[in-house]
């Protein structure tokens, strides 16, 4: 049964479940930190897998795969973290007394000059990151925002989540050789391509560093932020790791 709750909490309402939506995915990236230390620790030292008594045999492709498994999952949590928090502060802003609607920033060659209104389905962190740049809302929402997207680990961490999504996974090699392919059109027509293979990737403790870090960024961006869309702040931060 559909029940409608009336609030007279305008924005906010809205505001505070984007952070409850938040609140998810930093669990989800804490969890799969916490599973990449524990098969780390488990393979590290060698120790064996049972169930019932009954040993767990794991192939290095598994091994390897179950590595990528848990780095992916807290990338593209952090990353979609970072969208959610931009519907946060789209939600806040849009409340006339914050400035009112916002609009998409159309790319520099566009010569168009029509600007479309950003909502739900076209609001991303670096949507609202173009607007804000253009114009400039409020100082300390802001400027949490921008620390957040230069931000080292976020920076370090946005090629393998892109590699993921729309790009080559670099990080995902259990499938064998993975060579970068580059072909190469000749001025005699021909088609030159050059596999290169080797190409190095951080170790697995890079990535359990810079996933923490990430993490605690968002944290603390809400830290700053929260205070000022919500009555109460938010309280919770890991340490960075060295």
């Amino acid at each position: 049964m559909l029940v409608n709750l009336i609030y007279e909490g305008g924005k906010r309402a809205e505001a505070g479940q984007w952070f409850l939506e938040i609140q998810k995915l930093l669990y989800g990236i804490e969890e799969s930190v916490i599973g990449l230390e524990n098969f780390m620790n488990q393979s590290f030292m060698n120790k064996k897998v049972s169930v019932d008594g009954q040993e767990i045999k794991i192939s290095d492709k598994k091994r390897y795969w179950m590595f990528t498994y848990f780095i992916d999952n807290a990338i593209l949590r952090i990353f979609a973290g970072m969208d959610k928090l931009a519907q946060m502060v789209r939600v806040y802003y849009e409340h006339k007394e914050n400035g009112g609607l916002l609009q998409l920033i159309p790319p520099t060659k566009c010569k168009c000059g029509l600007r479309e209104t950003m909502v739900e389905k076209n609001c991303t962190f670096g949507s609202l990151m173009n607007y804000l740049r253009c114009f400039p809302r409020k100082k300390g929402v802001d400027d949490a925002l921008g620390a957040l997207d230069t931000n080292l680990a976020i920076n370090n961490l946005r090629p393998y989540r892109s590699g993921f999504v729309h790009r080559k996974n670099r990080l995902d090699q259990s499938m064998g050789l993975d060579p970068d392919v580059k072909p190469e059109y000749k001025s005699d027509g021909s088609v030159e391509t050059v596999f290169s293979f080797g190409g190095g990737l951080p170790g697995i403790n890079w990535f359990r560093v810079e996933l923490v870090n990430a993490h605690n960024a968002i944290v603390q961006c809400l830290m700053e932020v929260n205070p000022i869309i919500f009555p109460r702040d938010f309280e919770v931060l890991v340490k960075d790791k060295k």
